[in-house]
């Protein structure tokens, strides 16, 4: 008959007993650490383009704000030398 993880015969012997709980402890700290792992290799990927996603939405921000029909109404128009334009440029890893 099959047995939940849980379930344990309560007349074995104490080593079965002992064994049961040895296993079920390295199974959780064995997905728990695939868990962590897991999360810190997301975390790094996010804090590497961090800044680059940080300058585009602020660019794509001034992009719609620019294109709303109204804007020209809210925003002062500028000459064109006075804008700053910055391109990061990003070598490939490979």
């Amino acid at each position: 008959m099959l047995a939940n993880a849980g379930d344990v015969d309560v007349n074995a012997s104490p080593l079965a007993f002992i064994i049961h709980i040895l296993c079920i402890l390295i199974i959780y700290l064995t997905m728990l650490n695939m868990l962590i792992a897991s999360i810190g290799s997301s975390y790094s990927e996010v804090s590497e383009t961090q800044h680059e996603n940080i300058m585009r939405e602020r660019a794509e921000l001034i992009s719609d704000v620019r294109s709303f029909p109204l804007s020209r109404y809210f925003t002062h128009e500028r000459a064109p030398e006075t804008f700053l334009f910055v391109a990061i440029i990003k070598a490939d890893k490979t």
